[in-house]
C-alpha cells in the first residue's frame, strides 16, 4: 500500500478525515501515527476510530476502549471526536451489545473526556441494537450508501456524518475510499475539534 499524499488530498478540497487506530484488543494500524498527524499539517481536521470486535468476555468493552485510548491519545493537535465503529455483534444479543456499547463509551469518555461518535448502519442498529434510543446523545456517523437522505435509526435526529459511498476516488489516495459528508459548515466542523 502506497503512502497517502496528504497535500494532494487537502488541495483537492477534502477538509476532514478519520483514520483507523485500532481493532479489537491487539491490532494497531501500522500507518496510524503518520496518517493521523500529517493531515493536520496541511489543514485537515482529523479523528481516530476503533473497529469493535464485541465479545462476551468479562471486561472486553473496557479492554477495547482502553486499548483505543492508549493508542489514540498521541496528538498535540485538536482532534475530531473519537469513533466507535460498530459493524459486528460478536454473537451478542441486542441487550448484551447495548451493555457492551454502554461500557465502551463510558470508558472512552473517562479516558478522553469526550463522547464517542458512533459509526453504524441503519440495518445493523435496528437488528443488532434493537433500535435503542439510549445513545442518541452521541454524534452519529451513518453508513447508508446510495442515498442523499440517510435513513436515521435509534432516535437520532440526524447523522453528523453520512458515509454515502465505499468506492470514491480522492486525489493523493490510491484505490477506492469511503466518501462522507459532514452535516454542517466549516465553522460547525471546527467546533468539533478539541
Amino acid at each position: 500500500m502506497r503512502p497517502i499524499r496528504w497535500v494532494e488530498t487537502s488541495l483537492s478540497g477534502e477538509s476532514f478525515t478519520y483514520v483507523k487506530a485500532t481493532e479489537g484488543t491487539n491490532y494497531v494500524n501500522p500507518t496510524y501515527l503518520a496518517d493521523s498527524n500529517v493531515p493536520k499539517y496541511v489543514g485537515m481536521a482529523v479523528g481516530s476510530y476503533h473497529y469493535a470486535q464485541p465479545s462476551s468476555a468479562p471486561g472486553d468493552a473496557a479492554a477495547q476502549a482502553n486499548f483505543f485510548a492508549n493508542t489514540s491519545i498521541v496528538s498535540h493537535f485538536p482532534t475530531l471526536p473519537p469513533v466507535l465503529d460498530l459493524e459486528e455483534s460478536g454473537g451478542l444479543s441486542p441487550k448484551e451489545l447495548q451493555d457492551w456499547v454502554r461500557e465502551y463509551v463510558s470508558v472512552v469518555k473517562m479516558r478522553t473526556g469526550r463522547d464517542a461518535m458512533i459509526y453504524t448502519s441503519p440495518t445493523f442498529w435496528r437488528d443488532a441494537m434493537a433500535d435503542t434510543t439510549e445513545f442518541a446523545n452521541h454524534p452519529l456517523w451513518l453508513a447508508h450508501y446510495g442515498s442523499d437522505t440517510p435513513d436515521v435509526p435509534g432516535g437520532w435526529k440526524f447523522a453528523t456524518l453520512h458515509q454515502y459511498s465505499s468506492g470514491g476516488q480522492v486525489p493523493g489516495i490510491n484505490g477506492p475510499v469511503d466518501k462522507n459528508t459532514f452535516n454542517g459548515d466549516k465553522v460547525q466542523l471546527a467546533s468539533f475539534l478539541r
